[in-house]
């Protein structure tokens, strides 16, 4: 039974009243700025499956749609995240970072980027998908510029020989310069 005379007003999805959202809690929600979206999120699918990296986008997104063996990329118009599933490959992971690094900036405005993996997904990331089933626990995200720098810096033969992770084990003397390699192998490269 309703007592009071309350007036419907009919609001178009992302134009409602702040006041609106006050009305949902949340709890554990601490997304970098608000609920609300300026639209919906997009999910990009980043594989080199085919032989060749690409980049599909993925509509109606669900968690299910997180592929383990790939990177996404989810834009939340206010943040981009770079997703790294646990049997993406080395070369997925490094290009995928580029193209999200080179779509963040090219927004506008530019927003921030960060690379997380599997199991670290923070609240926000969560909040773009109905119905998170939680496997993970929050970590602080990666920005993703100094990610990049990971996969791209030149190491010293002695670094190489431990084989960092983020390279590629059957590539390892790309990361090496052009002096210690002609050095070391007594060739150019």
């Amino acid at each position: 039974e309703i007592k009071e005379k309350r007036e419907v007003i009919q609001v178009k999805e992302n134009n409602e009243p702040t006041n609106f959202w006050e009305a949902f809690t949340i709890s554990n929600l601490n997304p970098p700025s608000s609920l609300v979206w300026p639209s919906a999120p997009r999910l990009y699918q980043c594989s080199s499956a085919s032989g060749r990296f690409t980049v599909t986008e993925i509509y109606k997104l669900t968690q299910d749609d997180l592929v383990k063996d790939d990177v996404m990329i989810l834009d939340l118009k206010k943040v981009v995240y770079l997703w790294e599933g646990p049997k993406a490959t080395v070369e997925e992971v490094r290009d995928s970072l580029y193209f999200a690094n080179r779509y963040a900036s090219a927004l506008s405005p530019p927003v921030p980027s960060y690379a997380i993996k599997a199991g670290e997904e923070p609240n926000d990331f969560k909040a773009a998908f109905h119905g998170w089933q939680e496997e993970s626990k929050s970590t602080p995200p990666k920005i993703i510029e100094e990610v990049l720098l990971t996969y791209t810096r030149f190491y010293t033969i002695t670094e190489l020989r431990k084989r960092p992770k983020e390279l590629d084990p059957q590539k390892l003397e790309e990361s090496l310069s052009d002096e210690d390699f002609l050095t070391h192998f007594k060739i150019t490269k």
